[in-house]
């Protein structure tokens, strides 16, 4: 049985694409957290607002990243 070895971090990021996704996930996570953040200090519409950034921030990435493959073609 073959054994796989474990990914670090710095082979993570030594690759752009990685790179490029782990900034995206990056920034929906701290938009996730700033809007519980809001909610729970009572600026309720100012949560609900920031959190609908999270999906725009994850589709832009899945946008700018769904051509990377193409050129295998």
């Amino acid at each position: 049985m073959k054994t796989v070895e474990p990914v670090t971090l710095k082979q993570v990021l030594s690759r752009p694409l990685m790179r490029i996704k782990l900034i995206f996930m990056t920034a929906g996570f701290l938009s996730l957290v700033l809007s519980v953040g809001l909610w729970v200090s009572g600026n309720k519409l100012q949560g609900i607002f920031v959190g609908l950034w999270v999906p725009s921030i994850h589709a832009l990435g899945a946008l700018l990243l769904a051509g990377e493959n193409w050129g295998d073609r």
